[in-house]
């Protein structure tokens, strides 16, 4: 009986040598390589640009769109809209692009939209 307990209490001591150090180890290159890559890791030049170079050129706010100073340009744009005419590429192109990124800076009326929309809609057709 002395026997089999004296060789459970040895079994019981003798997990295998070296399983620490392993899981250890694994801790170890984890760590290292978080850091590196934290270390390392350089936004590309696309990421450090300012969300306004990244648009169009023709999206980007003007320096009177920037200080909401619009008046101009938003009588402008009604003129050419209620002139009858069909607008060109270039009134078409600037309008849509001002109508979908930045109509909120001209603070349009529903009537205003629906004329630009109307006139750009028509000349998209013809």
């Amino acid at each position: 009986m002395n026997e089999s307990i004296n060789n459970e209490s040895m079994n019981m001591g003798s997990k295998k040598p070296g399983r620490g150090l392993l899981w250890l180890v694994v801790v170890i290159i984890l760590a290292v390589a978080v850091a590196a890559f934290f270390y390392y890791y350089r936004p590309s030049q696309d990421a450090e640009m300012a969300d306004e170079d990244r648009l169009a050129p023709e999206l980007r706010l003007t320096e009177e769109e920037k200080s909401g100073d619009v008046a101009s340009d938003k009588a402008e744009i009604l003129a050419i809209v209620r002139s009858g005419r069909p607008l060109s590429a270039d009134e078409s192109q600037r309008i849509s692009g001002i109508m979908f990124a930045k109509a909120h800076i001209y603070n349009f009326s529903s009537e205003e939209r629906e004329e630009i929309f109307s006139a750009l809609t028509n000349s998209a057709s013809q």
